[in-house]
């Protein structure tokens, strides 16, 4: 059973209308007295009645053209289809050099109704990894073979957490590279937060070691994600030396969760379902303005990436808009049904009987082209190796139904049009006497951990001297921002002005500087750095450390780090926190969303490198 909140405009029938017009007749033709079918008078209410009965059906009929443009007033255009991708992990044992394209072709005995390629172009090595091993502070911890052999697997936290520096792979032999060479694919298998955006992550850093021991940058596309997913990292080797130690940087970027990495190797690949056709005729020219062409097919991938529209030997340029389009200018607008032509004045008419070609194309089964796991492959007249994992679903054309179903989930999140940090700006350049604001979306006081649709918490700060302590907002500073805030809210969205909560901080730190520095100064420095980032205000204008975000869980990994940003510190040995008052260790503390991290106890101690004393 469906509903609709689509009103029944079409609830009266053509005999009705015709009864109530020939109704009307005594009223304003009272000299008309023959009302049978045969006078010509009766045939015109006739005619007038079905056009009537025509225009109230086509005023409450919403077809699916309307329906589809009621999703996109909403925000949800039509998706095509996607491809399914998956890895292939080669055979064990040698693998000769092979430079493979993007494009080419891989085959299973087990498929026999799709089609296969490399997704990226790849030169495969004749080694394999030697050894695994972590970096852990200055020290490197080796951990075998297992994760080479889809075994041992190993959680890395993220550094900020106290997790390692570095993920160091060495080879069976140098890397012969050369010059103009394609990079080298290294393949993870990763385990993590499934499902979650990939947004917070950065892309992986690796480098390479020089025979004098120092480590440089190189040139990568990280197909991972920052390892958020099981995916093929693409490097490119120096030329300059013989390469055969690696690491992956864990140290750099920001990874705000543990994901376990359950396999390592070289020579991955990822193939991706579907073929490449070099264009294809989608229509003919009618000679009419604003004529409009289906492009949305059921089987064509990403029809934005290097589209080209042809008519004969005419190439047409594909624009945003016509609207700065000349009389003779060949412009092309991609809408989500397909392509819209000029109208004469603004772009060209495509010709009477003109055929309108596009390429280059993309072509996939969509679901039917997903791939179970276990099937053995042959790219390249070689018997590469199998996809230990089934691939990813793929996607049809999205289809009315899909883009309904979008439309609801969108409208039930009821996500603002006016987003957070504009409401931040908006406040704190209103006058009202705040130092800071924090809004968090789909959240409200007393509901801290889950989500509120419609909700969004406004955490206010009153400007005040740093130096001393918090307090809340007067009841009329909070009046104020909700009367500013009143014009911006949306309907049916609630927004709650509150103050933060505030939770003490001990910190205990040992650091280890140079051999020239005054300890003494160092510790003022940490101590100052300390008290800046755990506070809820700025200390200074100048301030580089940002205060507290409410929320966010305290770490030793971030507390180390900040100290090993400090000029002169070498090491940062020892680091514990805790709540005020609690026994000091390297657990989090665990902040709730209002609650904002403040120093309490900050204690930093400091020995010069190569020294036993403390000063």
């Amino acid at each position: 059973m469906t509903s609709s909140f689509v009103p029944e405009l079409d609830d009266i029938e053509f005999a009705t209308l015709v009864e109530d017009g020939r109704g009307l007749i005594p009223q304003y033709a009272p000299d008309w007295t023959d009302h049978n079918l045969h006078d010509p008078g009766i045939t015109l209410i006739d005619l007038i009645a079905f056009l009537v009965d025509q225009q109230i059906y086509r005023v409450g009929f919403v077809g699916d053209s309307l329906r589809g443009a009621f999703t996109r007033l909403m925000g949800v255009v039509p998706r095509g289809p996607e491809a399914a991708e998956f890895l292939v992990w080669p055979v064990p044992g040698s693998m000769p050099i092979l430079d493979l394209e993007a494009g080419t072709r891989a085959r299973t005995p087990d498929i026999v109704e799709a089609e296969f390629t490399v997704s990226a172009a790849v030169r495969t090595v004749a080694v394999q990894i030697a050894g695994v091993s972590l970096v852990t502070g200055a020290q490197e911890k080796p951990l075998g073979n297992g994760l080479t052999e889809g075994r041992d697997p190993v959680t890395l936290m993220p550094h900020t957490g106290g997790g390692p520096r570095a993920l160091i792979f060495e080879l069976s032999a140098p890397i012969q590279q050369l010059a103009g060479a394609g990079p080298v694919s290294l393949g993870l298998e990763v385990r993590g937060r499934a499902g979650s955006s990939s947004a917070d992550w950065d892309a992986i850093t690796i480098e390479q070691e020089d025979p004098g021991g120092f480590w440089h940058p190189l040139l990568v596309e990280d197909g991972t994600e920052g390892l958020a997913r099981t995916g093929v990292i693409l490097f490119q080797p120096s030329p300059l030396s013989d390469a055969w130690r690696f690491r992956l940087r864990l140290d750099r970027g920001f990874r705000p969760a543990p994901v376990t990495v359950t396999r390592l190797g070289l020579n991955v690949l990822t193939l991706r379902e579907g073929r490449d056709d070099a264009e294809a005729v989608i229509g003919e020219g009618t000679g009419l303005p604003d004529q409009r062409i289906d492009f949305f097919h059921d089987d064509i991938v990403d029809r934005e990436g290097h589209l080209e529209v042809f008519t004969g030997a005419d190439a047409w340029t594909l624009v945003l808009d016509l609207e700065g389009s000349g009389p003779q200018d060949r412009h092309v607008r991609l809408t989500p049904e397909g392509l819209a032509f000029g109208n004469g004045l603004n772009g060209q008419v495509v010709p009477l009987g003109m055929q309108v070609r596009v390429g280059p194309l993309r072509r996939t089964l969509g679901c039917a082209g997903a791939v179970a796991k276990g099937l053995n492959w042959v790219v390249a007249g070689l018997s590469y190796g199998s996809n230990i994992a089934a691939s990813s679903p793929g996607r049809d054309r999205d289809s009315l139904g899909d883009l309904a179903r979008r439309a609801r989930q969108l409208a039930k999140r009821r996500s603002a049009v006016l987003g957070s940090v504009v409401l931040q700006e908006r406040l704190m350049g209103a006058g009202l006497g705040l130092a800071r604001v924090q809004v968090s979306p789909r959240r409200r006081p007393g509901l801290e951990g889950a989500e509120a649709p419609g909700s969004r918490t406004v955490l206010i700060l009153p400007a005040r001297d740093p130096r001393q302590p918090p307090g809340p907002a007067t009841q009329q500073m909070r009046d104020r921002v909700e009367a500013h805030l009143a014009p911006m809210r949306l309907l049916g969205e609630r927004f709650y002005i509150s103050h933060p909560l505030y939770v003490p901080v001990d910190v205990d730190v040992d650091l280890v500087v140079e051999a020239d520095a005054d300890p003494q100064t160092v510790v003022s420095q940490a101590v100052a750095a300390i008290r800046a980032r755990l506070w809820d205000v700025p200390r200074a204008p100048e301030q580089r450390e940002a205060p507290w975000q409410a929320g966010r869980d305290v770490m030793v990994g971030e507390i180390e780090g900040m100290m090993a940003e400090i000029a002169q510190v070498v090491q940062v040995p020892g680091c514990r926190i805790a709540p005020a008052g609690a026994p000091l260790g390297r657990d989090a503390i665990a902040l709730k969303d209002r609650e904002i991290a403040l120093a309490q106890s900050v204690v930093v101690r400091a020995v010069r490198a190569m020294e036993g004393g403390t000063q």
